[in-house]
Parts: structure tokens; C-alpha cells; sequence
């Protein structure tokens, strides 16, 4: 069934469907194979943002999927954390999953890269990283405000480490060498069965972008 499921694409901080997706290609490709595809803008984010102050961002990726028996998923930083706790909380609604630019923080807080979340959005900070989000939320058509009040949901309904031992379909992890999220070596080890693939001269930003990803990712979901 996986070859033929629906893919759920979610994407990550300061982005959106249509950034972070049909931008890059992802949607055209899948598309040409015969996929169904299944878009969220999560809270804050997207034309037409849900409140970030009341809604949950698992609950608009569970509500997208309610309608189908099992998909496949992809998800890119942000995006990715949120489909491995959805995956983890209900394993049964996944065939396969795929995360991009997450690594061992997931699972290890002590492995993380110190990069703080509230930090990307400080349009104070002269921080490389802080500068990159703001032109991606920027070149996204997002309203800073709106983006900045889906991390304070974050911190304020914390999710907790995500419960990927139970996840239970296949799992492909990419990250590149040069993602400040990097690596991701554990949080592959804690999936059962997860394959994990290092993108060689990647960042976090040009993950989505970088031919390897994308060749990746549709090998495994045509397996």
C-alpha cells in the first residue's frame, strides 16, 4: 500500500506548504507519480494562519490525515518533531515516515545544538541562524508576530521528548553534516528500524533543496 498511499508533507519553522514543498519541487515530482498529496500550513503560518494562541499544531496534522486509513509522512525540522511525537502518540496512521534536519535533541536534550527556538525570530540578534529564519519567514509571506506566537504555544504546551520507540512503520532520517542539528545518529538508534542517511556538504536550510534529500526520500517511498 505505502507506494501508493497519500503523502502528508509538513513543514518547518518560519516556512509553509508552499515554501517549504511545492517551491523545491517536492509536490510536482510526487505528484508525477501518481501521489496524493496532503498539505498543512501549521499554526501562524501560510495565507490563511490558525490562531497559534488556541490550537494545537498535532491537532491540524491529525485533522488532515483523519480521512485516510495510513500515509506516508515527510517532515523538515519543526514539521519533523511534530510527526514523530503524531507517529509516536498513533503509530497505526503511518506506513512510512521521513524527517529532514532533526537530530539527536529529540531524544538527548544534553545532545542538542544550543540553538534556542525563541532565539530564530530576534530580529535583534546578528546570529547567522536568527538571520536565516527571519528571510525564510520573510520569502514565506509569513507575518512575524503570528510565527513568534506558534513558539510561544510551544513553550507553553510543552509536548515533552517524543515517544519515537513506539513508532512503528518504516523511518528514513536525513541530516545534513553541516545542520546545526546535527547529528542524528541517536535519535536513528532510538527508532525501530530507522535508517539514517548524512547529507554530505548540507546545512539545515538547503536540506529541502539538495538533490541527495530529495533522491533519497523518493527511493525510500517508492520501495
Amino acid at each position: 500500500m505505502s507506494d501508493t498511499a497519500p503523502v502528508l508533507l509538513v513543514h518547518g519553522l518560519a516556512s509553509s506548504f508552499e515554501h517549504n514543498w511545492k517551491v523545491p519541487g517536492w509536490v510536482d515530482l510526487l505528484e508525477a507519480e501518481g501521489r496524493e498529496m496532503i498539505g498543512v500550513d501549521l499554526p501562524g503560518h501560510g495565507p490563511h494562519p490558525a490562531d497559534p494562541a488556541t490550537t494545537d499544531p498535532i491537532d491540524v496534522i491529525a485533522d488532515a490525515i483523519s480521512g485516510y486509513d495510513q500515509v506516508d509522512a515527510v517532515g523538515f525540522s519543526m514539521g519533523a518533531q511534530l510527526l514523530l511525537r503524531l507517529a509516536g502518540r498513533e503509530p497505526q496512521r503511518f506506513a512510512k515516515l521521513i524527517t529532514i534536519g532533526v537530530g539527536n535533541g529529540v531524544v538527548d536534550p544534553d545532545a542538542g545544538s544550543g540553538i534556542r527556538a525563541d532565539r530564530f525570530l530576534d530580529e535583534t540578534s546578528e546570529d547567522a541562524v536568527s538571520q536565516l529564519f527571519l528571510r525564510m519567514l520573510k520569502s514565506a509571506g509569513n507575518d512575524a508576530a503570528s510565527v513568534r506566537g506558534f513558539l510561544d504555544y510551544g513553550r507553553q504546551h510543552p509536548g515533552g521528548r517524543a515517544q519515537v520507540e513506539r513508532i512503528a512503520c518504516p523511518t528514513l532520517v536525513l541530516i545534513g553534516d553541516k545542520d546545526f542539528a546535527a547529528p542524528a545518529d541517536k535519535l536513528a538508534a532510538a527508532i525501530p528500524g530507522a535508517a539514517l542517511v548524512t547529507l554530505r556538504g548540507v546545512d539545515h536550510f538547503s536540506a529541502v533543496n539538495d538533490f541527495a534529500c530529495l533522491d533519497a526520500a523518493l527511493r525510500f517511498l517508492a520501495e
